[in-house]
């Protein structure tokens, strides 16, 4: 005669109720051990950080230090400055340059084309035009000289103003010579 063992379905429930739990408490002692692990490993991370700034921080704030960097700003603060002034200085220069209508060469051509009987007194140059005071002999040379300026590329305009005098006194006529000026893009083209 055999012999029935009612409880048998039961103990086998058990059993794979006993490897569900330990392959859980495995799981669990796994991720507990990587959670403790990294804390640790974080914790040893930001003392270690911590001691380094404080280490860097020693260093930055010793006199030498301190000193070298007062030096290093006050000279970023001129190289700045400078900057500045060298960006104000390069936009002056370019309008000059642009705007330099008035050379040597120009004076050369206009002196080239004085008469004889003709000197000048005062000149006075602004942006657009040369204002010459003169005085002649004739007043033939007064028309040549302004004639012969007019022919120069750079002259747009001549006029003569207030002619004074007379021939037979000494110092002849005295007169104002305006010259106006071509824009020197003009100029460029020519």
């Amino acid at each position: 005669m055999r012999d029935f063992n009612f409880f048998a379905p039961y103990q086998g429930k058990n059993k794979e109720q006993k490897d569900k739990k330990i392959y859980i408490y495995i799981v669990s002692g796994v991720l507990v051990a990587f959670i403790f692990g990294t804390l640790i490993w974080n914790t040893a991370s930001i003392i270690i950080t911590k001691s380094q700034i404080k280490k860097y921080n020693e260093q930055i704030n010793a006199a030498d230090v301190q000193e070298k960097i007062k030096i290093a700003e006050e000279l970023n603060t001129k190289s700045t400055v400078l900057n500045k002034y060298d960006t104000a200085i390069s936009s002056i220069n370019f309008s000059m340059a642009k705007n330099d209508v008035v050379t040597s060469e120009l004076l050369e051509k206009i002196n080239s084309t004085i008469p004889k009987d003709v000197s000048f007194s005062s000149t006075s140059i602004d942006s657009g035009s040369i204002t010459f005071k003169a005085t002649s002999k004739t007043r033939q040379a007064i028309g040549e000289i302004q004639y012969n300026i007019k022919q120069l590329n750079n002259i747009e305009d001549v006029q003569i103003s207030s002619i004074s005098g007379d021939e037979s006194d000494s110092s002849g006529y005295t007169f104002d010579l305006k010259c106006t000026l071509k824009d020197s893009d003009s100029n460029e083209d020519k």
